[in-house]
């Protein structure tokens, strides 16, 4: 056999392996083919496989491949179950115009889905006890650290309460401490001090649940206690002191006495006392002064009986405190009122004596003064004394005895003796000489009872004047 029949033979011989290898290759370029195709181009396709023959259908195209008529019809029966299309089904119609459909490679059978199904179903509901189980371990853990969180809260804020709770109640003993008795509106000066530092502690219970009790019970200390201040400066010291007034204070000069607001009307009463006795002390004031710049016009030496004794009974009716404040003036005042009037009880008493023919001078030493013989031999009196004299001495005037001008003025007399011995001059016991007569009128020389000589008296006007340091050197003539 020759050689090219030889390799005929073997070819031949592995034709029918190579023809079965080339259609299950065929089968699948067929199938692979199908995938690519759309729906109406497979019906197409069919139809033109079974017009054909036999042999035609196992031949393939120009590129040698064979496509299977019964993986068409499997295909085509998978997907026109129903005569009616599925929704799924025409929308993938709809798009195959656009694009090919791929169609699954592997086909899932009902058992199959059944079973999937049933072990979703057992996963979802493992799934949702699960979850479930978990919202209730999360929800009870919420729980749990809300109350923890809401007991930890609790007690601190509690703590809190009650620590607040107690400083408000030692900061209520603070406040009462001000009061001696809080509801009559007694308060202690000496805790005035400490208002500020209430004023201060106050702002510390702001989250106080009865804030504004404590506020209140402030304001109303601070009010009371600025009233009382207020009042206590218009006198010279404190009018109220401990819830009390005090009747010995003195009102300053130049103050507006205004009466302050308080609610307590018994501390009202109090403020209303002061205010009325500072008032009353500045009539008074007024009063007292104006009197005693009209005796300083003509000076209380020179005032009359009736001046003075006008001034003194305003005086005697002022309150003490204000006396005090004028005592020197009217010691002075007292003082004049009892010589004129010592005075003038002695001339009445010279005048009853020299009704009853007794002598005027039967004493060097008389109450009524002893008037020296035209020698002035008096020997009480010496030289050396009379030679201090602020009026020369003129015996020719002096034995003129009967000139009116040694008359003594009405009161005059009196109101001198009276002045000297309340200067402490004179006692009751004095001397009395004529010295001049000049311009009309007389004068006179004041010795103390031992000889020592005094004022020269011009017994007209009855000013006088004498050696004594400070005193005026002008004579009236």
């Amino acid at each position: 056999m020759s050689r090219k029949k030889r390799i005929n033979k073997k070819n031949k011989q592995k034709q029918p392996e190579n023809n079965d290898s080339q259609a299950d290759k065929n089968q699948a370029l067929g199938f692979e083919k199908a995938k690519t195709m759309t729906i109406g181009e497979l019906n197409e396709q069919k139809d033109n496989y079974e017009k054909t023959t036999s042999t035609e259908e196992a031949e393939n195209s120009d590129d040698g491949t064979k496509i299977d008529s019964n993986i068409l019809s499997d295909y085509i029966k998978n997907h026109q179950s129903t005569p009616e299309k599925t929704a799924k089904a025409k929308a993938l119609e709809t798009q195959s115009q656009s694009r090919p459909y791929i169609p699954a490679l592997e086909e899932k059978s009902v058992a199959d889905d059944i079973s999937e199904e049933k072990v979703s179903n057992k996963n979802n509901k493992l799934y949702k006890w699960l979850s479930l189980g978990l919202i209730l371990i999360a929800l009870i853990a919420g729980i749990v650290y809300a109350w923890n969180f809401s007991h930890s809260n609790g007690t601190t804020q509690t703590t809190k309460t009650a620590s607040l709770t107690e400083n408000v109640k030692k900061f209520n003993a603070k406040i009462q401490a001000f009061y001696i008795d809080q509801e009559n509106g007694q308060l202690k000066n000496s805790a005035f001090a400490n208002l500020d530092s209430i004023k201060s502690e106050l702002k510390s219970y702001t989250d106080y649940q009865d804030y504004a009790s404590i506020e209140k019970k402030v304001n109303t200390l601070s009010q009371e206690v600025q009233a009382i201040e207020q009042v206590n400066q218009y006198f010279n010291q404190p009018a109220i002191v401990d819830g009390k007034l005090i009747n010995t204070v003195t009102v300053k000069e130049n103050q507006n006495l205004q009466m302050p607001e308080v609610d307590n009307e018994k501390l009202k009463a109090l403020l209303n006392h002061a205010v009325a006795l500072g008032k009353a002390q500045q009539s008074e004031i007024s009063a007292l002064s104006n009197q005693l710049d009209q005796l300083d016009q003509t000076g209380i030496d020179q005032a009359s009986l009736s001046d003075l004794q006008t001034a003194q009974t305003l005086y005697s009716h002022t309150s003490a405190p204000i006396q005090g404040q004028y005592q020197a003036a009217f010691n002075q005042i007292t003082a004049q009122i009892q010589a004129l009037t010592d005075a003038q009880k002695a001339a009445e008493a010279s005048a009853n004596n020299q009704a009853s023919g007794a002598s005027p001078s039967t004493s060097a030493a008389s109450s009524t003064g002893n008037a020296a013989s035209s020698a002035n031999t008096n020997s009480a009196v010496s030289e050396s004394e009379r030679q201090k004299s602020r009026v020369p001495y003129d015996q020719s005037k002096i034995n003129d005895a009967n000139n009116s001008a040694w008359t003594w003025g009405d009161g005059i007399k009196e109101k001198v003796i009276a002045l000297c011995q309340s200067r402490g001059y004179i006692g009751n016991d004095y001397i009395l000489e004529k010295v001049n007569i000049i311009n009309g009128n007389g004068y006179y020389n004041l010795f103390s009872a031992d000889g020592r000589y005094l004022v020269s008296i011009n017994c007209k006007t009855g000013y006088f004047v004498g050696n004594g340091a400070g005193h005026s050197d002008d004579l009236d003539y």
